[in-house]
C-alpha cells in the first residue's frame, strides 16, 4: 500500500506505511516462512530514505525500480 500512495503523490501516506511496516517486520528478521525478511527490510529502508530525501514536493520522482520484491531465502 505504501507504493500505491507514492504512485498517487501521497508522500505522507507512503512514508507512514513504510515506517509502520518496517517496525512490524523487525520481529521476523532475518527470515520467516522461507522469506528473506532481512533483504526486504534493507530494500524497504532504502526506499524510505529516498522518499524522505525527495520530500512531498518531489514524491513523483521516486524511482519505482527500487520497490522491493518478496524473495525466498533460497534465492539469495
Amino acid at each position: 500500500m505504501a507504493f500505491y500512495h507514492q504512485s498517487n503523490g501521497n508522500w505522507r501516506g507512503a512514508v507512514g506505511l513504510l515506517r509502520g511496516g518496517l517496525k512490524r517486520l523487525q520481529d521476523f528478521v532475518p527470515e520467516a516462512r522461507g522469506i528473506d525478511v532481512e533483504r526486504l527490510v534493507r530494500e524497504s529502508e532504502a526506499c524510505l530514505r529516498e522518499l524522505e530525501r525527495l520530500g512531498p514536493e518531489r514524491v513523483g520522482e521516486f524511482d519505482t525500480s527500487m520497490i522491493p520484491r518478496v524473495r525466498l531465502t533460497r534465492e539469495r
